[in-house]
C-alpha cells in the first residue's frame, strides 16, 4: 500500500509567470497539446528555499528514447532558466507508473495550460 505525504500548503507556487510560460511553452514545442506538465517536489513549498525545478511531464505518444528526451529538454530548460536546475520525469501515456510518478501526480500542480482536457481527465482517473 502506498502511503502519500501531505500535500503542503500552497499559497503560490515558487515559480514566475514567467519561468512557467517557459516550461509549457517548451513541452508543446516538444510533445504538442496533449502534454500535461507538472510541478513537484520543494517547489511547491513556499518555506523552503532554493531547490531544483522538479517537473513530471505526461506525454501522449511513444517515446523512443525517453531518458535522452528527458535529459535533453532538462538541458533546455536549464539554459532558458538562467541555470537553475531541472529535474524532468517524463511518463508516457498508459506507461506503468514508478512510485515517482504516483507522487508526483498525487500531489503535483499542473502547470501546462495547453493540455487537452481529455488528456487531463484520462491523467486523474490513474490515481
Amino acid at each position: 500500500m502506498l502511503v502519500l505525504a501531505a500535500r503542503p500548503k500552497i499559497n503560490r507556487m515558487r515559480l514566475t509567470p514567467e519561468a512557467i510560460q517557459t516550461i509549457t511553452q517548451a513541452a508543446q514545442a516538444r510533445w504538442g497539446d496533449g502534454a500535461c506538465v507538472r510541478l513537484f517536489g520543494s517547489r511547491l513549498d513556499d518555506a523552503a528555499k532554493g531547490g531544483d525545478i522538479d517537473l513530471h511531464i505526461i506525454v501522449p505518444a511513444k517515446l523512443d528514447n525517453p531518458l535522452w528526451e528527458s535529459a535533453q529538454f532538462a538541458a533546455y530548460l536549464q539554459r532558458q532558466l538562467e541555470g537553475r536546475k531541472v529535474d524532468v520525469r517524463l511518463l508516457e501515456f498508459g506507461q506503468e507508473q514508478t512510485s515517482i510518478d504516483r507522487v508526483a501526480l498525487a500531489v503535483g500542480v499542473l502547470i501546462s495550460t495547453h493540455a487537452t482536457q481529455s488528456l487531463v481527465e484520462r491523467t486523474q482517473a490513474l490515481l
